[in-house]
């Protein structure tokens, strides 16, 4: 009967232990949860100091975290930038406030409530950047595509303006050798009329390349063998 007894014993105490470390399990995954709660509450906090820190210093270039103020204002520029480029896809206007997409004729926001001011569509070129070759939407800071400052950019006229400007025409470059030609000729026709003035004698000529006396029928020069024009 003892036998019996023993077993019994074991398995009641063998159930206890594995209740015993099914609770455990569940309390450490109760506690663990409970931590992570904690520390995202925890993170909350630290966003929440961030932003309270950047509306008092956003405008201010002293502070000890301007670097980072700096691009927040950017990325918020650059942000504000492509809603208003989708939304000018569509027909739409951005809310200046909470930009919110909103129909071209709405005069209030209605997601806050702001009013809403058309903007004025003042004439500009197309521009493109100078670092992609991308399109630049009127009103734009940066390029969509790969984030250069708008300043950088160029208008396609002035663009070609400057590379025609680098690039002769044909035109151009036949005119510059024709003159180079007569240029030519004509120093070419001066040397000769001031060798055969020079001579000391009817029956003379001078070389008109290196300026030796020459008898009036030679063809070579008997100095620096240059055939002579006349």
């Amino acid at each position: 009967m003892s036998f019996f007894e023993d077993i019994g014993k074991k398995i009641t105490e063998a159930g206890q232990g594995a209740v015993r470390k099914t609770k455990d399990i569940a309390d450490s995954a109760r506690s663990s949860s409970m931590i992570s709660d904690e520390e995202k509450r925890i993170n909350s906090f630290y966003t929440e100091i961030g932003r309270a820190y950047y509306a008092k210093y956003a405008e201010s270039d002293d502070c000890e975290f301007s670097g980072m103020i700096s691009m927040i204002n950017e990325s918020k520029k650059r942000i504000k930038d492509l809603r208003e480029q989708d939304a000018a896809r569509r027909g739409m206007i951005v809310c200046a406030k909470c930009g919110t997409a909103l129909p071209a004729d709405s005069s209030f926001c209605y997601s806050c409530g702001a009013q809403v001011q058309a903007a004025e569509q003042a004439p500009t070129e197309d521009k493109i950047c100078a670092g992609c070759g991308s399109r630049i939407m009127p009103g734009m800071s940066f390029c969509s595509v790969c984030g250069k400052p708008a300043d950088a950019v160029q208008t396609e006229d002035a663009e070609a303006e400057t590379e025609a400007e680098a690039e002769p025409s044909a035109d151009t470059e036949i005119n510059n050798e024709s003159a180079a030609a007569e240029d030519t000729e004509t120093a070419d026709n001066e040397g000769c009329i001031e060798d055969t003035e020079g001579g000391t004698d009817a029956q003379t000529k001078r070389c008109h390349l290196c300026g030796t006396e020459l008898a009036a029928d030679a063809v070579f020069c008997k100095e620096c063998g240059a055939r002579q024009l006349n």
